[in-house]
C-alpha cells in the first residue's frame, strides 16, 4: 500500500471519529445551523468539478460526475431537512 493511500485512509477515519464526537456533543438548538452549513459546503463542492479542465481521463470524468451527483444530493437533502426542522414547509389547516 502506498504511503499516500495510508494518509488518505488515516484522515478519513480521523475525520469520521471527530465528526461523530462533535455531533454527539452538539445541543439540539444548533442542529439546523449545522445542516445549513453542510449544505453550503456541498454547494461549494459542486463548483469544483465543473471548473476542471476538459482534457480529463475517463476515471477523472467519472469521479467528477460522482462528486457532482453526491454533492447535489447532499445540498438538496440538507436544505429540505433544515426547512423541515424549521417548519417552513406547508401545513394543512385542521
Amino acid at each position: 500500500m502506498s504511503p499516500w493511500l495510508l494518509v488518505v485512509i488515516y484522515v478519513l477515519v480521523l475525520g469520521a471519529f471527530v465528526g461523530l464526537e462533535l455531533i454527539g456533543k452538539l445541543p439540539p438548538t444548533l442542529h439546523v445551523p449545522l445542516i445549513s452549513a453542510t449544505s453550503g459546503a456541498a454547494a461549494i463542492v459542486l463548483i469544483a468539478p465543473l471548473e476542471l479542465p476538459a482534457e480529463l481521463s475517463g476515471l477523472s470524468t467519472g469521479l467528477s460526475g460522482a462528486a457532482i451527483g453526491l454533492a447535489a444530493m447532499a445540498a438538496v437533502g440538507g436544505i429540505s431537512a433544515a426547512s423541515g426542522l424549521l417548519g417552513s414547509g406547508t401545513k394543512e389547516p385542521r
